[in-house]
């Protein structure tokens, strides 16, 4: 079983919000490596001013951009780096494979819950506003310092 992140506790939200500050990458992995390459987006968020992740209109299924859908429990959610507004979790608990999340406005959450049950590929967050919630997966969660080196 994977570890779950309580964001919401002092010790932790300081190291994330402390990371979010300096532009580092939160990356959650759901193996004990590093993958040979990015996993393919199954589904793209679309608006760059951001928005909330639970309407659909935000989101274009990458396989028929012109359908419009919130992210399922088998998509590889991305936000691309030219999505410069948040992009919030607001009274939704989510469950998808995993997140790409490269945005400047960041994923914003506060008592929500983000589950990501990839095994194989990472979920990376270059950007996390917290006021608590949790990150919770598969995996064994992890944060990169901007040498590129894991905070356990």
């Amino acid at each position: 079983m994977g570890r779950v992140w309580r964001l919401g506790m002092p010790a932790l939200c300081a190291v994330v919000l402390g990371l979010t500050g300096v532009g580092s990458t939160v990356a959650v992995v759901g193996f004990g490596g590093v993958a040979a390459a990015a996993p393919t987006c199954t589904i793209n968020f679309n608006n760059t001013a951001g928005g909330s992740f639970s309407t659909a209109s935000n989101w274009n299924d990458a396989t028929n951009p012109s359908t419009h859908r919130v992210p399922r429990a088998t998509d590889y959610a991305c936000i691309p780096s030219t999505v410069t507004g948040a992009v919030t979790l607001s009274g939704t608990n989510v469950s998808i494979l995993g997140l790409s999340a490269a945005g400047t406005g960041g994923l914003a959450f506060g008592s929500d819950t983000l589950t990501l049950t990839s095994t194989t590929e990472p979920s990376t967050i270059a950007k996390l506003n917290l006021s608590g919630g949790t990150i919770t997966g598969a995996g064994e969660p992890g944060a990169d310092r901007p040498d590129h080196t894991r905070l356990r």
